[in-house]
């Protein structure tokens, strides 16, 4: 067996143990099993929930994109019109776009109101 720790102590004690199928060295302190792998990704899991709970979630504007990205103009395409959309917000407002808009603008996020 190969060892590539410094096992700093009698070797013909490691020799004995490796022989009689002990663990020495690094292997004896850390054993990668999927039990292991299984409870320290719960563990990662359940803290980085914990910090974004902490932190706490973004204001609604973050999520929001630009007026050009979201391909915005002030007149209506075709049938598609602010105050028809479900995403928007009156009196000037939208879930989506970023900034004022227009109750008769119109935007590539069109989703029509339920009837």
């Amino acid at each position: 067996m190969c060892k590539f720790f410094f096992t700093g102590g009698n070797d013909a004690a490691v020799n004995a143990r490796e022989n009689e199928g002990g663990r020495t060295g690094f292997a004896a302190r850390r054993l990668i099993s999927r039990r292991n792998v299984f409870v320290n990704g719960a563990i990662l899991l359940a803290g980085s929930a914990a910090a974004n709970a902490l932190v706490g979630a973004p204001p609604a504007a973050a999520g929001k994109v630009s007026q050009a990205q979201a391909g915005y103009k002030s007149s209506p395409n075709g049938p598609n019109e602010c105050d028809k959309c479900s995403q928007y917000q009156p009196p000037s407002s939208c879930k989506v776009v970023d900034g004022a808009v227009s109750p008769s603008g119109s935007c590539n996020f069109f989703a029509p109101k339920p009837k």
